[in-house]
């Protein structure tokens, strides 16, 4: 009866172990899981802030660092004159929107003139739940003027 209370035991044993082995292989699992989760929700963020500071961009470029018109190419603009910045508001899918959203994003242009003719158009994305800047983009524009 010896032999078979110790064969027992050690069976026991080895499917305890093996049991701990799987627990911490399936824990280190989940964990790889919900970093690439992760990593490709923030990848994702990224991609649409290049995509939208970038147009910002062509647009302060295209309409010679007109702020009226840029703020005018943009359904929910909102500019300030005063300051010579836009504000545009994203929702968490990248939607345009009227107003910030506790868990949407923020997209501010503002522009200086760092020499006479020097203009910077400084672009931020920003996102509202912790005022991270995610991306940000600094396009320079030189107008020539004609000397007549």
């Amino acid at each position: 009866m010896n032999s078979n209370s110790s064969k027992s035991g050690l069976f026991l044993m080895e499917l305890i172990m093996s049991i701990l082995f799987f627990t911490l292989a399936t824990t280190v699992c989940i964990q790889m899981f919900v970093k690439s989760h992760t990593l490709s929700e923030e990848s994702v963020t990224l991609n649409h802030a290049v995509i939208i500071c970038q147009s910002l961009a062509d647009s302060f470029y295209g309409y010679d660092s007109d702020m009226n018109q840029i703020a005018g190419s943009y359904e929910n603009a909102k500019y300030n004159e005063s300051e010579q910045e836009i504000c545009l508001y994203y929702d968490e899918n990248f939607i345009s929107e009227e107003t910030s959203s506790a868990t949407g994003f923020k997209v501010t242009g503002s522009l200086t003139e760092k020499e006479p003719n020097l203009y910077v158009f400084d672009i931020s994305f920003i996102k509202n739940i912790d005022n991270n800047v995610i991306y940000s983009l600094s396009p320079v524009l030189y107008k020539q003027h004609s000397g007549k």
